[in-house]
């Protein structure tokens, strides 16, 4: 059996293949297109609806973790208030 199989669901295993072969270079063909397909998407999917508010964070950890998350749910708005 396929190591990589999910069973009924199959999961794209083109870039893990191409690292376990040592080719998972940047000179990959197909490498850079499959980079801008996905950021193309992230783009798309972007939403204004939510508005994200920091107020009082003790720990400036915690904001690079809320500005990270809030960038990887699409959120563009992001209100960091001095209290």
């Amino acid at each position: 059996a396929d190591p990589l199989s999910l069973g009924p669901v199959e999961m794209d295993t083109t870039a893990l293949r191409d690292a376990r072969a040592g080719a998972g270079d940047v000179d990959t063909p197909g490498l850079a297109d499959r980079f801008f397909r996905k950021a193309e998407t992230a783009v798309l999917n972007r939403t204004s609806r939510i508005l994200c508010v920091i107020e009082r964070c003790t720990d400036e950890h915690n904001y690079s973790a809320v500005l990270r998350t809030a960038e990887a749910l699409g959120v563009q708005h992001v209100w960091l208030v001095d209290p």
